[in-house]
């Protein structure tokens, strides 16, 4: 039900079958970015970002979606030359997006993701009331109507609204600021004050009590917060380091690396289910990837970084960090120990002087969680 979801907000600027939106994430590039200047200050839902058939299909749509993404959150347009170097006109987005879809950006998108509000439709969880979706899509036909008389009680008083909508916005902003991304929170802001404007207006033409009013914007604004801590929580997975983390644990506990004990005698380390062993053995075609003692995890650092690049290749996805910007990110989030002037430091293992990765086993458990022996 997301594009009929979506049409219903469409039908705001006209009426909209949900068979016909304005875009599609089939179009190209240029067409999305020309639609989003045609369709000024209007909503432009851009329908069905799916995924793709192959690797190569994957990483243009991906591309693609961000690229509209990045434009529309900075309010940017992108440059462009004719053949005799003469400049081309820039499209700047004039519009608000509203995409569907199965999925989120793939890869490492977590500057993009955090330029759009991602609202989950699992009809598991959620399931849609069909009554009450079937009754707005009756009264659609009414719901241009409302937008402009929206607009006529709006006009007159313009330039005061829009100083009271900066001011609302600035304190909505701040009042969401929490543990998340910076972009959230603006998002956040954006929507209550939206929301609140329509609700002012829909109170002074008497269709709601003043009492509504109030209940509905609080009932809102706890959605946007639930919606907020949410998003934040998919772009806080999309950083590269927590990406790294993820895979590595995985691939310990599927058994395809393990981690050897640093004492002479080598073997299981104490926490072995977790790191790749299965009794006194390691896993089957298991890679050995480093060494392990009761609290720390001593990584070989080429190989380390290759067994994950290659797990997440595999899933279609790529990390854009190269070895030393990973380190030095893994380092200055707290996951690894480094050294005094590097990221790896000398270790004495196994008799042989080792420059390894020092990971906690900590850092290794899920969300920061212990690993079990």
């Amino acid at each position: 039900m997301k594009s009929t979801v979506a049409t219903l907000a469409l039908c705001h600027f006209g009426t909209f079958p949900r068979t016909t939106l304005p875009g599609s994430w089939l179009s190209t590039a240029n067409s999305l970015e020309k639609l989003c200047v045609i369709l000024k200050d209007t909503l432009a839902v851009t329908d069905d970002f799916i995924p793709a058939a192959s690797s190569k299909e994957s990483h243009t749509q991906t591309e693609k979606a961000a690229r509209l993404i990045y434009q529309a959150g900075n309010r940017s347009s992108r440059g462009r030359l004719a053949s005799d170097l003469t400049a081309r006109p820039n499209y700047y987005p004039r519009c608000l997006i509203i995409s569907t879809g199965e999925m989120l950006l793939p890869g490492q998108r977590q500057s993009a993701t955090a330029r759009y509000l991602g609202i989950e439709l699992d009809p598991k969880k959620h399931p849609i009331d069909m009554d009450q979706l079937t009754a707005p899509q009756g009264e659609s036909h009414l719901y241009p109507a409302a937008m402009a008389a929206y607009l006529a009680d709006l006009a007159p008083r313009l330039e005061d609204a829009q100083e009271e909508i900066i001011n609302l916005w600035e304190g909505y902003r701040t009042a969401f600021q929490s543990a998340t991304h910076l972009r959230i929170p603006e998002i956040q802001a954006w929507l209550a004050v939206g929301f609140e404007m329509f609700l002012r207006f829909q109170t002074r033409m008497g269709a709601i009590t003043e009492d509504q009013e109030y209940e509905m914007l609080k009932r809102a604004w706890k959605v946007f917060e639930a919606l907020g801590e949410k998003h934040s929580r998919i772009i806080e997975g999309q950083r590269p380091t927590i990406k790294f983390l993820a895979v590595l644990r995985e691939l310990f506990y599927q058994g395809q690396i393990y981690a050897e004990s640093d004492a002479t005698a080598g073997g299981p380390p104490q926490a072995r289910a977790a790191l790749g062993w299965q009794g006194t053995e390691p896993a089957r075609n298991a890679e050995f990837v480093g060494w392990a003692d009761e609290d720390t995890l001593y990584l070989i650092p080429e190989t380390a970084l290759r067994v994950v690049n290659e797990a997440i290749r595999r899933q279609g996805d790529f990390l854009a960090l190269g070895r030393n910007d990973m380190l030095a990110a893994l380092a200055r989030e707290g996951f690894i120990e480094p050294g005094k002037n590097k990221t790896t430091r000398l270790k004495w293992i196994q008799g042989t002087a080792r420059r390894v990765i020092f990971m906690p086993l900590s850092k290794l458990g899920h969300e920061g969680g212990e690993v079990e022996s």
